[in-house]
């Protein structure tokens, strides 16, 4: 479980934008943080904590600073994360993943509250004070929010509708669209990182079980499903019914970074 995340610091993709340029292009197999800060201009802390987020989101490896398969996909075809269906999918990774306890914990049981505020916010990590110093609980965790609310609120984030804030209050819009072949890519990675060697899934956890694409971006059964039946329809997935359960399977491989390629491939192509 990682608490401190961002440390304060902006989610700046046009930031992460410039470091995957750079590690991109120079195709070594370990890139020391000091290179990265003495070639981008950026001070070696805000370099670890946006090196940290990229890692979060998967953008990059940890500790060696290398892109992803993932990460080697975006920046080739959407290298400053203009598109909305790369930003939902850096959003599903991040918030999702329960090792990153202030975004994930925000997403799962803040946000659907609907109005809330800060300090409704802080009262989600409540249970946790005796595992975490007071420090960590005031001064880290009021961090981590910032940077939280910052990103859907005024970062790039904000295209996905999420959050708007109003009088220190937030609340949860009705989230922009997300493209179906991104959708699928969440799936994948749901099925990677939660149900690991299972070759069906049941749409149900894809719909409702924490840290599924359904819940971490706030979609509806049936808008999950009618998703779910048009890439049935595309021949993407089978859909079928077993001991009253509706099942899918993968007709393509159930690799993120290849639906990820696809999905540029068709989205450019129009």
């Amino acid at each position: 479980m990682k608490f401190q995340l961002s440390k304060g610091y902006p989610l700046q993709l046009d930031q992460i934008a410039q470091i995957l340029e750079y590690v991109f292009t120079k195709k070594k197999a370990r890139i020391p943080q000091k290179e990265l800060s003495g070639n981008l201009g950026l001070a070696g802390s805000q370099i670890e904590n946006l090196c940290s987020m990229a890692v979060a989101m998967q953008l990059m490896n940890a500790r060696v600073y290398t892109p992803t398969a993932l990460g080697s996909v975006i920046h080739q075809n959407d290298q400053f994360f203009d598109d909305v269906g790369t930003l939902w999918l850096c959003h599903y990774n991040l918030a999702s993943n329960p090792t990153y306890v202030v975004w994930n914990r925000l997403v799962h049981r803040a946000l659907p509250k609907q109005d809330l505020t800060r300090q409704d916010m802080r009262e989600c990590f409540e249970d946790l004070r005796e595992r975490y110093s007071e420090k960590t609980m005031k001064s880290h965790l009021n961090k981590e929010i910032y940077t939280f609310v910052n990103a859907y609120t005024e970062g790039r984030f904000s295209k996905l509708r999420l959050l708007v804030t109003r009088d220190e209050r937030y609340t949860l819009l009705s989230p922009a669209l997300i493209p179906d072949m991104v959708f699928l890519a969440m799936v994948a990675q749901f099925k990677e990182r939660f149900h690991p060697g299972e070759t069906a899934l049941e749409i149900q956890r894809v719909v409702s079980e924490e840290n599924s694409p359904g819940r971490v971006c706030f979609k509806t059964d049936e808008q999950v499903r009618e998703c779910l039946e048009r890439l049935r329809v595309s021949g993407r997935i089978y859909i079928e019914s077993k001991a009253d359960l509706d099942q899918l399977r993968f007709t393509v491989p159930s690799i993120p970074e290849a639906l990820m390629e696809q999905y540029y491939d068709e989205r450019f192509r129009e």
